[in-house]
């Protein structure tokens, strides 16, 4: 901690607003740490010193200006509460109203190890979300080929359109296997191109396209169980799409974000994103994201208990899925594909999460005999949850089996998630370990 001069008034007035003790205070900052796999232990001591002039490190700054949010019903900052940012760190950046300065300074966190703790932040309740706005018109992709040749800064997205389907098959084997590449490319050359363009076109193409790799980047910082600066990039995603005018990219965002929260444990947060998608979805004709956004829907719903609503969302989700053509293009810059795999996964997801372990290892077991043999990572983490389901079961052998080949994959993925995956196996087999079949995963387990 390092040490101000002048008491922190701002501090002092919120703890009063907030009718908080100090004990209160780092109590609830304890518990948003946990929330945050990060260990705390702070007494009313160190709250005394807060109020005091003290300045916290970064990450409990981000936490303490959390706790007022939550408790007060409305975004407070760091700044807020008396506290002065640092460049670079996530409560700054909540400041910038740029959204490629702001990108720009989230890339710049890859490269700099000194500020990985305040990574792991996932602040609830500090943003509204940028309502979708018909701002511009639907692409014409016809016309746009037709020009193509004729039309300045096309070099660009001809680049980033490998760049997308590059940095798209990457993450089919982790997020740690081109997580920083990406942050360098995005914040280097990709965000130097969002600037002025001759072509309004052109310009749309390359917001689309930074949109895809800003969401993918999120998708990896989640693989990599980093949900704070995943939070962020998935905000700057969510910008660029609809400053691109781009509604799918905006759906499909938003359903990705309340996925993070609900692996988060912030239902209510991901009840009210997945609704936002679920709403904000193209009504016609049938397509793969508006498939995904009530897809996702069911599974907050079934991880809140919600059975009837669950099913219904997913009755949507495979009646939209049914009649999406096999090829059917959003945008030449778009390579997410909500796939029958896809579909089947999250639908045993929905089924175990409701009580119907069986039917949802049949289902599961569906989902792997869809899923592309390069989807590593997918196929992975579905043999997890299957052997996790035999296992509630009593099923020993059949559980073993599935993370026998499960380990199988392990070596060939850079996932922080899949290790944590592979951890909770070596936890829940423990009690088991009476049986050989237990013990030779268990020791494949330890080995690893």
């Amino acid at each position: 901690m390092q040490a101000d001069r002048s008491p922190n008034t701002l501090l002092r007035a919120l703890l009063t607003e907030s009718r908080w003790t100090y004990e209160k205070l780092a109590r609830t900052v304890n518990q948003l740490g946990a929330e945050n796999k990060i260990r705390l232990q702070y007494d009313r001591t160190a709250v005394a010193h807060w109020a005091a002039g003290t300045l916290p490190r970064p990450m409990t700054r981000a936490l303490i200006a959390e706790a007022f949010t939550r408790r007060l019903g409305r975004l407070i900052t760091s700044a807020d509460a008396g506290f002065k940012s640092e460049p670079h760190e996530l409560t700054h950046m909540a400041g910038k109203t740029d959204t490629m300065e702001r990108l720009s300074a989230l890339c710049y966190l890859e490269t700099d190890l000194a500020q990985q703790p305040t990574l792991h932040q996932f602040i609830v309740n500090d943003r509204r979300l940028p309502p979708w706005l018909s701002a511009a018109p639907p692409p014409d992709h016809e016309a746009r080929h037709a020009r193509r040749q004729c039309c300045p800064g096309v070099e660009k997205e001809v680049a980033l359109r490998e760049a997308v389907g590059f940095f798209h098959l990457a993450s089919q084997f982790g997020g740690g296997h081109a997580r920083t590449s990406l942050a360098a490319y995005l914040g280097r050359a990709v965000v130097g191109w969002l600037g002025p363009c001759p072509s309004q076109r052109v310009h749309i193409d390359l917001l689309t396209g930074a949109a895809h790799l800003a969401h993918l980047l999120a998708c990896m910082y989640i693989d990599e169980e980093l949900p704070g600066v995943a939070q962020r990039h998935a905000e700057i995603a969510l910008s660029l799409a609809v400053t691109a005018g781009n509604r799918y990219a905006y759906v499909m965002v938003l359903s990705g974000m309340s996925f993070q929260a609900l692996n988060a444990g912030h239902r209510k947060r991901a009840l009210y994103l997945a609704l936002a998608a679920t709403r904000s979805s193209p009504l016609a004709p049938p397509s793969s994201v508006r498939a995904l956004s009530h897809a996702q829907l069911a599974r907050v719903h079934a991880a809140m208990g919600n059975r009837p609503e669950a099913m219904h969302a997913l009755h949507i989700a495979h009646k939209e899925q049914r009649w999406v053509p096999a090829r059917a293009l959003t945008s030449p810059l778009d390579v997410y594909r909500y796939s029958s795999a896809d579909a089947s996964r999250i639908c045993g997801q929905v089924l175990a999460a409701t009580g119907d372990p069986a039917g949802a290892i049949t289902t599961l077991r569906v989902s792997l005999g869809l899923r592309p043999p390069q989807e590593l990572l997918a196929r992975a983490m579905t043999l997890h949850e299957i052997g996790r389901l035999h296992l509630c079961l009593g099923q020993l052998e059949q559980a073993c089996t599935s993370w026998h080949q499960f380990l199988d994959l392990l070596p060939l993925l850079r996932s922080r998630r899949a290790v944590t995956a592979s951890a909770e196996s070596g936890r829940l087999l423990r009690p088991h370990a009476g049986m050989q079949t237990v013990r030779s995963l268990i020791h494949r387990l330890e080995k690893r």
